[in-house]
């Protein structure tokens, strides 16, 4: 249901998103490798469907062309392990100044995994905010078009 409202959304509003385009099965792959992660079906079709990008403002991460200013999920994630202790299992979304969403790669359900808020500033799990990441674009295009 989520994802077909993505789609409707970006279809709808594509004047006012920037996606750079879809990534390949063994770039997904060499996501995984990298992160040392599974990833969940919803973001896996996000990745190769759409590859990372600019909607209706939220800067999405993950994976695309490398000459566009568009971080990744891979460069995002490896500095927060780094300089924040974000958990290892955890792949980081989107960065929301003192607030960051990520997939909680540590619990599976049906091929999904839940988002959670990340506080980096005190290295701070937060609550479970969302059962997949269908779940989780699908309220911030919503919120955004409020």
């Amino acid at each position: 249901m989520e994802k077909e409202k993505i789609i409707e959304i970006i279809n709808e509003y594509n004047d006012s998103i920037f996606l750079t385009g879809g990534v390949s099965v063994e770039q997904i792959g060499d996501i995984e490798n990298k992160l040392n992660v599974i990833l969940p079906d919803s973001y896996k079709w996000f990745l190769g469907q759409y590859g990372e990008g600019i909607l209706l403002g939220i800067e999405i991460y993950g994976a695309g062309a490398k000459e566009t200013n568009i971080p990744s999920c891979v460069k995002f994630t490896e500095k927060s392990r780094e300089d924040d202790n974000l958990p290892k299992e955890y792949v980081m979304i989107e960065e929301l100044g003192e607030l960051a969403y990520c997939m909680d790669t540590s619990i599976f359900r049906n091929n999904e995994c839940p988002i959670v808020s990340w506080d980096p500033i005190n290295e701070e799990v937060g609550e479970e905010k969302f059962d997949d990441f269908y779940k989780y674009l699908y309220y911030r295009l919503d919120e955004m078009l409020d």
